[in-house]
């Protein structure tokens, strides 16, 4: 009978695989805005689009989306293991999947994006809000936050550190960037390095918070529940 292929994830080869491709994106994301802003570069064979953190529905764009996918199926896992085995917060785990799954369709479709002109005309904002979605999501994100805060506490004390790190880190991206974006956008323009350097920063500490939270999850399974492995077993 024909073995099947079996690969374990251990934390540490995760950790450093996502760190090697984290690393590799920045140095492309970087080269492609240098190349478009200072050489005047709007293609070169098509790398800068596919490589461009500014961009959206490229190649940074696509593996921010499977990462944060990824977190999502390790949540679940995470969240049904502890049912099987009758441990509480089970749905806190469910839901922050839920969560992570949502967020992961949001960066392949821009969902957020469009609530930017209905949120300024209604409210009359500019300057700093210029991108106004940031106002419901810091709002929604301190309810989660709140609502996450016991769960927090109860975990680990290493991995409580390190997810309350990935959600600073990823947070700090996907909000705290925008407003000197924003104003920046509103006073500037879009179309200078100066921007580009600002979304390529933004773009990189949401994929390394994704990318601390994805370690962690994985070193959070192994710790609770023993090595992950994925069996791809022959058919019979």
């Amino acid at each position: 009978m024909q073995a099947g292929l079996q690969v374990t994830l251990s934390p540490g080869t995760v950790a450093w695989l996502l760190a090697a491709v984290f690393a590799g994106l920045v140095a492309c994301g970087t080269a492609a805005e240098i190349a478009l802003n200072v050489g005047g570069l709007r293609s070169a064979f098509g790398l800068v689009p596919l490589f461009n953190l500014s961009y959206e529905g490229n190649l940074p764009t696509w593996y921010a989306s499977l990462l944060l996918l990824a977190c999502a199926a390790l949540l679940f896992l995470i969240g049904q293991l502890a049912a099987s085995g009758r441990l509480p917060y089970r749905w806190h785990w469910r839901c922050l999947g839920l969560i992570f799954l949502y967020i992961s369709i949001d960066e392949a479709v821009m969902i957020h994006e469009s609530l930017n002109a209905p949120l300024r005309d209604a409210l009359a904002l500019g300057g700093i809000f210029y991108f106004a979605w940031v106002i419901p999501f810091a709002l929604l994100l301190l309810v989660l936050f709140l609502a996450y805060l016991r769960f927090l506490l109860r975990l680990p004390r290493r991995f409580g550190a390190l997810f309350v790190l990935a959600g600073a880190v990823y947070v700090g991206g996907a909000l705290g960037t925008e407003l000197p974006i924003s104003a920046w956008y509103e006073v500037h323009g879009g179309d200078n390095l100066v921007y580009g350097l600002l979304n390529l920063g933004q773009e990189s500490l949401e994929i390394l918070g994704a990318s601390i939270f994805c370690a962690a999850l994985v070193g959070y399974l192994a710790a609770q529940f023993g090595t992950l492995r994925i069996v791809f077993a022959p058919q019979r």
